[in-house]
């Protein structure tokens, strides 16, 4: 935020991965460090999103976990169950 600008122009990034429809603007609000949430009053803002036809999305993933990633987790959990009966 400047001093004395009173007025931004807010870019929204819409993902490519989006549902198509009409989208609205529902709450426009001001994150600074140190400072509450401030909400800002606004215009209503209402457009519309056409789907990218065609893009596919991933139907399944597969997970697995090797013997030394079991090792570390085995270690891990035996370290944070010695910190909680420790209290």
């Amino acid at each position: 935020m400047k001093p004395g600008i009173r007025t931004y122009d807010v870019p929204i990034d819409i993902p490519r991965t989006t549902v198509g429809g009409t989208w609205n603007v529902i709450q426009v609000r001001v994150i600074s460090p140190g400072r509450p949430l401030t909400l800002l009053p606004f215009n209503k803002c209402e457009f519309q999103i056409a789907p990218i036809p065609g893009i596919l999305l991933p139907t399944r993933a597969d997970v697995g976990i090797s013997a030394s990633q079991s090792q570390l987790l085995r270690k891990e959990a035996v370290r944070v169950q010695a910190r909680i009966q420790k209290g």
